[in-house]
């Protein structure tokens, strides 16, 4: 949802809709998820969006988006909006709840699947889940029939409200639901559109569709990758000659395209010239390349100001191309944000302070190419437009403003960002400082030796604590998972216990003997157990305890953790130093010297 929740968000306070929009027509194309059963023809001209892992994990399976409509807010101006669609996949769902078992209390598993009506409260702003506005029963053919609900929002008091009209559908073991929002005063027109593009919903034979594997070779990553998206937005994926990435993209422009890889590649090899990996890194990262603006913001749900973004959570690297700006800033972004999707695999995925990410991610956005494809990229302290660093820091230095170092370097991570430019700037220019005194760029009379080791063992001592922290989470996870399995195992043995009690009863009660075998009657919401070819009975007995494995990425250290590992980093580095003479120096540097 977060696409919809950013344009609402944004939109707070609005009084008067655009003019009219133009009625809708149905897509000639249809919407189709075999590996779900079914497709249906969205209306023409909506943009296909592939959902996030989040947004699957609300249950959205496809996110279209309309063309931009343009709505008056008195006093603000004309302020875009794009109507969307969104479909809905809730399918049963194994749920624990508590029931009587004998004398004590235990848990057992029923299946439930959500409600579309349990859901759209909590996910569109201003709707009240209770507050129906339309819900019956609509036979749109002979072998179609649908639960048509709809349900009124509001951005705030009233003000911008906006029809959710959505169509349910039974397919199999989950209920698809096709969610149309468009603002109340274009209703009249869009709804039988709407109506119209639910005609179509039809189911069709079910095709698997294939899953990542951690086994999976390259060649295979990429056929998966240059599939998985086709329908939703025409995505292609692009294979790179040193298979540490895949590319995708939805537009056509091969040559930017190639220019794309060919940097990405260059930056990969200065990474790894910088920050060796003690050894070798297998991940394949993925890096989205939207082919327009629009597009970049409607798949990550942000806002102007954003111009490229790694996910730490799906390991993603997502940016767009800036034709219509300036694609030396695209490639500056590209370069930025790959050097931390390498670093969240260098470091144990663990998480540096701003100064230290931040200010190499623009250290590195200021690389230029070399005459060749082959060539080292050329570290420069000048950035593309709207990404420059070098003027402001001087400015800051100049009228004294900039944050002493001792405080910027100590900085939580929220206050780092509420200073915006002003932190980017003051990081980049430490960090280049760093990196050009080792190598013999600076100046000897403000350049220390021991300035040389103030990052290696920063990186040191972050990676070694956050991979005790994370070894010390793993032990406590698969303790708690072993718990778990012990109880679970307990509980199917008086499960079974509790079943064979009612047996010998009711043979009991027919006058039959307790050595008679009589099939045992499982009830309908007891754990399934069985493996396939072999009884329930064979199959308990069988069972063997699983293998935990934990990887990082599964584990959540607490905010106090990662404090206390940041400052024992801060002390291992600048606090071998004197930093009062560190800032006199830096002060010269960025005044004189970059």
């Amino acid at each position: 949802m977060k696409t919809w929740l950013a344009l609402i968000l944004a939109s707070v306070g609005f009084l008067a809709w655009s003019p009219e929009a133009p009625a809708q027509k149905i897509s000639k194309e249809y919407f189709e998820m075999a590996e779900y059963g079914f497709r249906f023809k969205p209306l023409r001209d909506y943009n296909r969006i592939p959902p996030q892992t989040d947004d699957k994990e609300f249950g959205i399976v496809g996110k279209m988006e309309g063309k931009e409509l343009r709505l008056n807010f008195p006093g603000r101006g004309v302020i875009p909006y794009s109507p969307e669609i969104q479909v809905f996949r809730f399918a049963d769902r194994k749920v624990e709840v508590k029931e009587e078992v004998g004398e004590g209390e235990s848990r057992t598993s029923k299946y439930k699947r959500v409600d579309l009506a349990d859901y759209v409260g909590r996910a569109f702003r201003g709707v009240n889940e209770e507050a129906t506005l339309v819900d019956e029963t609509v036979e749109l053919r002979k072998d179609l029939t649908a639960r048509h609900r709809q349900w009124a929002g509001s951005v705030s008091d009233g003000d911008g409200p906006y029809i959710l009209d959505t169509w349910s559908f039974e397919v199999g073991d989950a209920d698809v639901h096709l969610v149309y929002t468009i603002p109340d005063k274009y209703k009249k027109k869009w709804l039988k559109a709407f109506e119209k593009s639910a005609e179509t919903f039809e189911q069709i034979e079910v095709v698997a569709a294939p899953t990542l594997r951690p086994d999976m070779t390259y060649e295979e990553r990429l056929e998966y990758y240059d599939n998985d998206e086709r329908d939703q937005g025409g995505w292609r994926a692009y294979p790179t000659e040193s298979k540490k990435y895949i590319v995708k993209y939805d537009g056509e422009d091969q040559n930017f395209i190639e220019d794309v890889i060919d940097r990405l590649e260059a930056s990969r090899r200065l990474f790894e010239e910088d920050f060796p990996p003690a050894e070798p890194m297998t991940h394949v990262s993925v890096v989205r390349v939207c082919s327009t603006e629009e597009v970049f913001h409607s798949y990550g749900g942000t806002g102007g100001g954003v111009a490229g973004w790694f996910s730490p959570a799906t390991t993603e690297l997502v940016l767009y191309d800036g034709k219509n700006i300036d694609r030396n800033m695209t490639f500056a972004v590209m370069t930025h944000e790959a050097f931390h999707q390498y670093c969240h695999f260098l470091f144990n995925e663990s998480a540096a302070h701003r100064w230290f990410d931040e200010g190499h991610g623009d250290y590195y956005g200021g690389a230029k190419m070399g005459r060749s494809k082959r060539s080292p990229m050329k570290i420069t302290p000048k950035m593309p437009a709207g990404l420059e660093r070098l003027g402001i820091i001087r400015e800051l230095v100049r009228e004294g403003s900039y944050i002493p170092i001792e405080e910027h370097i100590n900085y939580d991570h929220r206050t780092w960002q509420a200073l915006s430019v002003k932190s980017y700037s003051q990081s980049w220019s430490i960090i280049y400082f760093l990196r050009q005194g080792t190598l013999g760029n600076v100046p000897s009379k403000i350049w220390k030796k021991e300035y040389a080791d103030i990052i290696p063992n920063y990186m040191r001592v972050l990676s070694e604590e956050f991979q005790k922290a994370y070894d010390e989470e793993r032990e406590k996870e698969i303790a708690r998972r072993k718990a778990e399995y012990k109880r679970l195992k307990e509980q199917r043995e008086r499960e079974k216990e509790k079943r064979e009690k009612a047996r010998r009863e009711r043979e009991k009660k027919k006058g039959g003997s307790e050595g008679e075998e009589t099939p045992e009657e499982k009830p309908e919401d007891a754990p399934d157990s069985k493996q396939e070819g072999k009884g329930e009975k064979d199959a308990e007995t069988t069972e063997a305890e699983p293998t935990y494995i934990v990887p990082n990425s599964e584990l959540h250290l607490s905010e106090r953790t990662k404090r206390i590992i940041w400052k024992k980093a801060i002390e291992a580095s600048w606090g071998q130093i004197d930093i009062d003479e560190f800032e006199q120096n830096w002060v010269v540097y960025v005044s004189k010297h970059i």
